[in-house]
């Protein structure tokens, strides 16, 4: 092997590993920035489930954040597990404790599967939603009102034509036959 050959192999594996180390300090950096600012513990088996469950609830509370700035929340965890339990039928739930001296600590609870019937992910992330903004007003220390909007639950499908409601047989039997004559009393 020349001694030229020898140069661009030693020249090539330094400029490799500076690479490498540059692409690592970048990667170190970019998840010190991008530092989750709820932890988020998915308790599932199925890791690729976990996984897309996770990216989404993070990027919700990101938005979340950026939109309420300021008020929102501090020492927030969510958990979220396959049912909270059994016979209450809750999507979710949210346990506050107050440390003293601490300030305010909050566990978001989310459950996959009520009553037998598997969330959405839309449904899921709306529950979480819900008590993460629960939480937001109730750290702002102000007045809160809640003014619920109901909405028809929607129809299982398509509404199927009623069927119309037809006209007694004339020839058929009849029920009220000396009714409709007039009466000869008169």
């Amino acid at each position: 092997m020349s001694k030229r050959s020898r140069k661009r192999t030693f020249i090539r594996q330094a400029f490799t590993a500076i690479r490498g180390t540059i692409v690592a300090l970048a990667r170190r950096a970019g998840q010190i920035i991008r530092r989750e600012p709820v932890p988020v513990e998915i308790v599932l088996v199925d890791h690729s489930r976990r996984r897309a469950i996770k990216k989404d609830i993070s990027a919700t509370i990101r938005r979340l954040n950026r939109l309420l700035a300021e008020d929102a929340p501090t020492g927030v965890v969510v958990v979220v597990q396959q049912v909270i339990p059994p016979g209450k039928h809750l999507a979710g739930c949210c346990h506050v404790v107050e440390r003293p001296g601490q300030g305010q600590f909050a566990v978001i609870r989310l459950a996959l599967q009520v009553g037998g019937r598997r969330l959405t992910p839309d449904e899921l992330l709306s529950t979480l939603v819900e008590q993460y903004l629960g939480l937001a007003f109730q750290k702002s220390g102000g007045a809160s009102v809640l003014v619920p909007i109901d909405l028809d639950p929607p129809d299982d499908g398509p509404a199927e034509p009623k069927p119309m409601a037809l006209r007694p047989d004339p020839f058929g039997p009849q029920t009220r036959a000396g009714q409709d004559r007039p009466s000869s009393e008169s």
